[in-house]
């Protein structure tokens, strides 16, 4: 009895319902999926009615941006996950936005972040892996996997477990995806 139980079970739900691990994505295909891209300094942040799923419906304002979206700019998005990101107010973020789906309850906002939270990169310099960077980007190697053409510095989250991180030169990532983001 079991094992038909299962094997209905398996051709019922779709596979992707069924896993449990986010799919490592490409930069080309994360920036290319995303609606609007763009680094933005967060201004404000605050949680979502607790009868919906919609999290923590951040704003931001755009410093630079790559895809459609304006210098200075205000804009407002959600981060359904639990705090992935690791977003916070007064820091710089590249963020790569999907639209909600029409029928979304969330309510102050249009935009999500893509890629199940994993696309908000911090912006800042922590640390110096190019005497000519500016500013570096931290990417979730373990969920975002960058060309090889970026020299980063390899470095581990708190939690080994959640992802490990590269630290590329962020002005260099800006200038790759506008000129790769469609």
């Amino acid at each position: 009895m079991w094992p038909r139980l299962v094997i209905l079970l398996a051709l019922t739900f779709p596979a992707e319902l069924l896993a449990t691990k986010i799919a490592r994505v490409s930069i080309d295909a994360l920036a290319n999926e995303a609606d609007r891209i763009a680094l933005i300094t967060l201004t404000a942040g605050e949680l979502a009615k607790a009868d919906n799923d919609c999290g923590v419906l951040y704003r931001g304002v755009v410093v630079d941006p790559v895809k459609n979206l304006q210098t200075g700019q205000t804009i407002a998005f959600f981060s359904r996950f639990d705090d992935q990101s690791g977003l916070r107010i007064g820091q710089q973020f590249i963020v790569f936005l999907n639209k909600l789906d029409v029928r979304s309850p969330c309510g102050g906002a249009d935009l999500e972040l893509a890629h199940a939270g994993f696309s908000a990169f911090w912006v800042g310099a922590p640390y110096r892996i190019d005497p000519g960077a500016e500013r570096v980007a931290k990417i979730p190697q373990s969920f975002v996997a960058v060309p090889e053409r970026f020299r980063g510095q390899p470095g581990h989250s708190s939690d080994l477990e959640i992802s490990e991180t590269i630290w590329v030169d962020g002005d260099d990532l800006l200038a790759y995806l506008k000129a790769n983001s469609k």
